[in-house]
């Protein structure tokens, strides 16, 4: 957010409040409700992603309020073709060989508008925005609504985008009720269900007695977001080369009519997409070609009928004249043509398996009483699972960032939440993530992680071919210790020692030959993308390189466990050492000119003191959460950061919403943040214990309450709302619940339990927590913890 924070309030301009009819909250079982409007929703299977409705947009004035499009039924971004392509309705498909596609089957239409999600200017040093981001946006073809249902009776039309509605969100399916019982719909369900793959429904439910007619317009186009050949082995620019990312492949369609479905068969891509309807009254399908970039739905003369890579489908339904509601079921389902299915599915059968809790079998369930906390809880599971494509690789984010694998920034922090539950795809995505990594083909001489898409090469491709992927290059220390650490923690929670053992003799291998003994002024320490410069090196090392040495003890090198123990403790010296000495610790208030303050005793990252800068106090909260986590700190400095923290003042702190990034509010609020901020506060022990246990819950209830305050599925990211929706750090708080709250850890090899409980908590209930293979239900208060084999 811009300096005029203060002017407007701060806290009520950064995140938006609806009013009481608007707002969304969290049923007991952890369902969203809320007014229809109040923001983007986003529903999700292992292979089909379906964004809903349009996010709150920020006026001239400052003030936030619903986007234009925000009560259309589905709707997608006007986004850039690359990390935000994940605003468009699309399906992930698997491939051979551990690849997979992204596939767009259902396209957007509908005028543009002047704004789009934010990202244009919230991004401007990411790949595309680089190069020729004028030229590029002139391509964009994802600019409005998907679907729009609309009925005529008694010659008016009323299309569903211009009613009120309720709506509740579960696990894969969203319901919109009408608030006026005169309108012609009476229920909208919208259903992504886990099976049948690749399909997604709408069942709407009409209320015309005098009869009429059910309009139902989408497009149909079929774009692939190519990847490169397997023997393809240099780096890929993602911009320019042939095989780049955000670089579409268009298939072009050919529509083929039978009697209650329209499909649109593509041999480019060896993919149908099928539009289905189940009504009383047999359906009429009207469709005409149309330019996919163009910025009004339009029919292109000139264009073949019979094959064009988009059509413009309009499905008219007669309703017969009844009192009673009448039921119109449209399905959307792509499928391979050689098995292309001769009749529709039972939509009794999709929508029932579409009610299964999508959290697994044995879902792992937290109970805390609040239930915007347990809320939260349940939306990071449900988004966790979603960042899992179907080859297991975990991607950074589910809606944004899509296709892009943060291997040394966000996936090695999320790994711990993976190993807490029992669902299948969790666990193989904790174990094949770890093998693309330490066993890829493409490690050769590299001797550091990569971290962040900002040097625009092909480690974008993991989730499509991560045999062929670049997750090493030549530096990136911090992004190895994380992946190290990962790797213990793996070990420490699955007891999986074979796989352990064999990864843990690579990177002895990589860190002896290249990284010990410490030198600070060498560049492979000190290099490296956003979160691998040398502020995390000093909050991260002490930490990491003690759990390595822990590993490294557990196999009988302790010759090499005390080098790795004697780097730390020469890094751990240098986190602490002024900053008039060369280190990171600065003892002296910082203050811009316009009166904004950075309170001296923190560790400071370099450059974020430049009074002049944009990035002025950026992140600094957040490398010292890392800091406190890691044990980075001497106890002085320790105590230091946490009176910051427990600062009423604190310059950071945005009331009821958490700690920003930078001070006074600005560059929005973030998740991991404050996830990593509550679970330092909660180890805080002595005369502070009780204020900072209870400063760590409701920063975990405010996480909880902006779920659904504004969007009821998104995360607050850069200026509130043009971050990522859906993304692996904002479900770190998982980590912070388990271990901070509940005080789970492995010691020897045992699972010990330490509650750490608020006084706002009087009893905490955990089901089916995975350790080793065995379930386990915890129940504890202020009295104890009591634990069993579920």
């Amino acid at each position: 957010m811009s300096g005029s924070s203060k002017e407007q309030g701060g806290r009520r301009d950064l995140v938006p409040r609806p009013d009481a009819e608007t707002t969304s909250d969290f049923e007991a079982n952890g369902d969203i409700i809320g007014r229809w409007g109040a923001g983007l929703l986003h529903l999700h299977s292992s292979t089909c992603r379906l964004p809903l409705g349009y996010d709150w947009a920020r006026g001239d004035d400052g003030r936030w309020s619903p986007h234009v499009r925000s009560r259309s039924l589905v709707t997608g971004h006007k986004a850039l073709p690359w990390m935000h392509l994940g605003y468009v309705p699309h399906w992930i498909v698997p491939r051979a060989e551990d690849r997979c596609d992204l596939i767009a089957f259902l396209g957007t239409w509908g005028e543009r508008f002047a704004f789009g999600d934010g990202v244009e200017a919230n991004f401007p040093g990411y790949g595309i925005l680089r190069t020729e981001p004028r030229k590029r946006a002139q391509d964009l073809w994802e600019d409005g609504i998907a679907l729009e249902l609309g009925v005529e009776s008694d010659g008016k039309r009323v299309r569903f985008s211009e009613l009120d509605a309720r709506f509740r969100r579960s696990p894969g399916q969203l319901e919109l009720k009408a608030c006026d019982d005169a309108s012609p719909f009476a229920r909208v369900r919208v259903c992504v269900p886990e099976s049948p793959a690749l399909s997604c429904w709408w069942e709407v439910e009409l209320r015309v007695p005098s009869g009429g007619r059910l309009f139902i317009e989408t497009r149909h186009l079929l774009k692939r977001l190519t990847v490169p050949p397997l023997d393809f082995q240099e780096p890929i620019d993602t911009l320019r080369a042939p095989f780049g990312f955000g670089n579409f492949e268009d298939g072009l369609l050919e529509p083929m009519l039978q009697d209650r479905s329209l499909t649109f068969r593509s041999s480019e891509v060896e993919l149908d997409a099928e539009l289905i309807v189940e009504s009383e009254e047999p359906p009429q399908f009207r469709w005409a070609p149309v330019d996919a970039f163009c910025a009004e739905r339009a029919q292109v003369l000139g264009l073949d009928r019979s094959r064009a890579a988009a059509f413009d489908v309009v499905t008219e339904i007669p309703l017969k004249s009844s009192p009673e509601v009448q039921t119109v079921r449209v399905g959307l389902r792509g499928h391979r043509t050689e098995a292309a299915p001769s009749a529709p599915p039972s939509f009794r059968r999709v929508w029932e398996d579409s009610a299964v809790d999508a959290s697994g079998e044995h879902p792992l369930v937290f109970r805390s009483g609040d239930i915007h906390v347990d809320g939260y809880f349940r939306w990071a599971t449900d988004v966790l699972v979603s960042l899992v494509w179907p080859n297991g690789v975990l991607t950074t984010g589910a809606l944004g960032y899509l296709g892009k694998s943060h291997v040394g920034q966000d996936i090695p922090l999320v790994y711990p939440s993976l190993l807490y539950h029992e669902h299948p795809r969790l666990q193989a995505a904790a174990r094949r993530n770890l093998d693309f990594l330490w066993a890829s083909p493409r490690r050769g001489e590299n001797r550091g992680i990569i971290d962040h898409p900002a040097d625009g090469f092909d480690f974008a491709f993991v989730p499509f071919d991560p045999r062929q992927a670049r997750f090493w290059k030549s530096e990136g220390a911090v992004g190895l210790l994380r992946q190290i650490d990962g790797l213990m923690r793996y070990g420490d929670w699955t007891g999986d020692r074979a796989r352990v053992d064999r990864y843990l003799e690579i990177a002895t291998e990589v860190y002896f030959e290249h990284y010990h003994p410490f030198d600070p002024d060498a560049p492979l320490w000190l290099a490296g993308e956003e979160t691998q410069n040398a502020s995390y090196l000093v909050a991260t090392a002490p930490g990491c390189l003690e759990r390595f040495a822990r590993g490294l003890d557990a196999r009988s090198v302790s010759a090499r466990a005390e080098s790795v123990r004697a780097d730390a403790r020469v890094i751990r010296e240098l986190a602490n050492r002024p900053r008039s000495q060369g280190g990171f610790l600065e003892e002296a208030d910082q203050v811009a000119p316009d009166g904004r303050r950075i309170p001296g005793g923190l560790l400071i990252p370099r450059g974020t003191d430049d009074s002049e800068s944009w990035m002025f106090s950026y992140d600094i909260l957040l490398v010292n959460a890392v800091a406190l986590l890691n044990r980075a700190l001497e106890p002085a400095a320790a105590a230091r950061v946490i009176e910051v923290l427990l600062d009423p003042q604190n310059p950071w702190l945005v009331p009821e919403a958490g700690f920003a990034k930078t001070v006074g509010g600005g560059r929005g609020v973030w998740f991991w943040h404050n996830s990593l901020i509550a679970q330092a506060l909660l180890e805080v022990e002595g005369e502070r214990q009780s204020a900072a246990r209870s400063l760590a819950w409701r920063l975990l209830q405010w996480m909880g309450r902006a779920v659904v305050d504004f969007n009821g599925i998104g995360i607050p990211g850069e200026e509130t709302m043009g971050g990522d929706y859906a993304m692996a750090v904002g479900c770190l708080g998982i980590t912070t619940l388990i271990e901070g709250l509940l005080g789970a850890s492995v010691v020897d090899g045992s699972l010990t339990l330490r509650p750490r409980l608020p006084d706002e908590v009087a009893e905490l209930r955990v089901e089916n927590l995975l350790f080793r293979g065995q379930r386990w239900d915890v129940q504890c208060d202020p009295s104890g913890v009591t634990r069993h084999a579920s």
